[in-house]
């Protein structure tokens, strides 16, 4: 119960920021779906938060929470989170 506690925080957290910086509803939404196939592909939600806030070499270093503000970004890290996933990545 904690770790679904701990997810949901989480994503509460970052859709408050998101939707404070004006993002339209639509874009917090699909934030929000990045968010669940994170934590979903890592299996623990603190993990998923640790792997948003690091430098990804799969996203050319960028952090992947710094992304989830673009349509481009969000699907970078679908693609990431889905090599991860499949294994090619770590």
């Amino acid at each position: 119960m904690s770790r679904q506690r701990n997810t949901e925080e989480f994503k509460v957290e970052a859709i408050k920021q998101m939707t404070e910086r004006g993002h339209p509803v639509a874009e917090v939404l699909d934030a929000q779906a990045v968010l669940d196939y994170a934590a979903k592909v890592f299996e623990d939600a603190d993990i998923a938060r640790e792997w948003l806030h690091c430098e990804a070499p799969a996203l050319s270093d960028s952090r992947p929470l710094d992304l989830l503000g673009s349509s481009r970004g969000r699907q970078a890290i679908r693609e990431a989170l889905g090599k991860i996933e499949c294994g090619e990545f770590s």
